[in-house]
């Protein structure tokens, strides 16, 4: 690997430390709650976040089963699920809903937003981070005419930007490729689509400036994490998404 991709992969690695101390930042303490890593991978940062929280009521989804039998010795309740369908978890049993870097691998983000709602208690609430289309380097990418590195081409291969340091390196794992990738108001409008009250969203990382400024301007940080709760009284009960910016008449509500 050349120095260039080595300086990328720096940046990028102080972007992510940075982007898990906003996620301990937004938990809230919360002795002996139900927590659920939504692709908890090997639980290892599973359990950070269960300790911030001081819970060891933990559980996690994830569809590597390698990666699960880890997580199991890790004190993880692991489940086999594909993030994409339907949970098998009980409708308002959990108190948080973590998903750290998950979003993006997946092809039904509507499906995930929704199952995260039905899982949670009411006033419980999810920590969701992911890559942001819109930071600094990937407009940056794009305007070059370059693929943005948070997004994936082929299944195949690592292609279309020749500044990603993993440029032309065959995909490890087609589990890891980025199928969704969202700008800042676009995770924002989807948790308010299916009822979520958005409390807090934070960025992290500013490739290829310092980290610091990705808190300070978070609609073009590298990644951004929202916290979002689920109020005590849906506000529409009979409906699966709202309507943004639609009165109740034009939405077909009495």
């Amino acid at each position: 690997m050349g120095a260039f991709a080595q300086w990328m992969l720096r940046i990028h690695e102080s972007a992510v430390r940075t982007n898990n101390r906003n996620i301990l930042r937004l938990l809230e303490p919360w002795p002996n709650c139900c927590l659920i890593d939504l692709g908890c991978n090997d639980g290892a940062w599973t359990k950070r976040v269960a300790s911030a929280l001081h819970t060891s009521r933990v559980s996690g989804i994830d569809l590597s089963q390698n990666a699960g039998r880890v997580a199991r010795t890790n004190g993880i309740e692991y489940i086999f699920a594909d993030l994409s369908k339907p949970l098998p978890i009980c409708d308002n049993s959990m108190d948080v809903v973590h998903a750290n870097q998950v979003i993006e691998h997946l092809a039904d983000v509507d499906t995930f937003v929704q199952e995260t709602y039905r899982i949670l208690r009411p006033g419980g609430y999810a920590i969701i981070s992911t890559e942001n289309l819109a930071s600094v380097d990937n407009l940056f990418a794009m305007a070059m005419g370059q693929q943005a590195f948070s997004q994936h081409v082929s299944r195949r291969f690592h292609i279309g930007n020749r500044f990603s340091p993993h440029y032309a390196e065959p995909v490890p794992d087609e589990l890891g490729l980025h199928r969704t990738v969202f700008a800042f108001y676009a995770l924002r409008q989807l948790l308010q689509l299916y009822d979520f009250d958005v409390e807090a969203e934070l960025g992290a990382g500013y490739p290829p400036f310092p980290s610091i400024l990705g808190l300070v301007d978070p609609i073009h940080a590298r990644f951004i994490t929202a916290k979002a709760r689920k109020p005590q009284v849906r506000l529409h009960p009979d409906r699966k998404a709202k309507p943004l910016g639609l009165t109740p008449q034009q939405a077909g509500i009495p």
